[in-house]
């Protein structure tokens, strides 16, 4: 269900290689890597597409993700 999703979002978007579908396509490809657990793909998308905070929050917020969940897990 969240690769059909993901993939419905991709095939959304109009330019293939726009800001909006690498994010899509690196959120797809880190949760399937990561057995569907997003925690960490903030920062993970940041160094990948080289974008601060605030742009990763307004791509998130564009797809209405909440990204709480994206947040790196605690190491104790």
């Amino acid at each position: 269900m969240i690769n059909n999703r993901l993939d419905e979002l991709i095939n959304q978007q109009v330019n293939a290689n726009c800001v909006a579908s690498e994010y899509l396509q690196l959120l797809k490809n880190y949760v399937i890597n990561n057995d569907y657990n997003p925690a960490g793909f903030k920062e993970h998308c940041m160094k990948m597409m080289k974008i601060g905070n605030s742009q990763f929050l307004n791509l998130s917020h564009k797809f209405g993700f909440k990204t709480p969940a994206f947040k790196s897990k605690k190491i104790k």
